[in-house]
């Protein structure tokens, strides 16, 4: 089932006009810190972080708040590359102990993971919708111009 609508956006200035903010839209929260990558996480889960937290820091989309949500967000790609790697060793299809032929049952279970990825990805603006939805823009490229 999709979404309902777009998300309420606080700085669109409609809520000013509408009255639901007195004294104005809120301003965005000063400096709130660096993240700081967890020791505890798996190696697949370091090497994500070190790919876009600071890409992500750059965009104002993490900070020290957010570092345990990214940190979940890490893990659970290091879960799916692991499970995607047990599917490769075993292979898609696998014989039962009577011969019958059935999938992997990880692939159910990846697939599982990817959504929950893909959601916790949208609150730190890594699909093209959050973006927008965020008001992220993307460097033009040489090809645009």
């Amino acid at each position: 089932m999709g979404e309902r609508g777009p998300l309420f956006n606080p700085l669109s200035g409609r809520s000013a006009r509408l009255g639901r903010w007195r004294g104005g839209p809120p301003r965005p929260p000063a400096d709130l810190g660096k993240a700081r990558m967890p020791r505890n996480l798996s190696p697949a889960a370091k090497k994500f972080w070190r790919q876009h937290a600071s890409a992500l820091e750059r965009r104002g989309c993490l900070t020290m708040l957010e570092e345990l949500s990214f940190a979940s967000l890490c893990e659970t790609w290091a879960m799916i590359k692991l499970m995607e790697e047990t599917i490769q060793r075993d292979g898609m299809i696998l014989a039962g102990p009577r011969g019958k032929v059935s999938q992997h049952p990880l692939l159910r279970e990846k697939s599982r993971w990817i959504r929950l990825f893909v959601a916790s990805a949208r609150d730190f603006g890594m699909t093209p919708s959050s973006r927008r939805r965020l008001g992220i823009t993307e460097p033009e490229t040489e090809e645009d111009e």
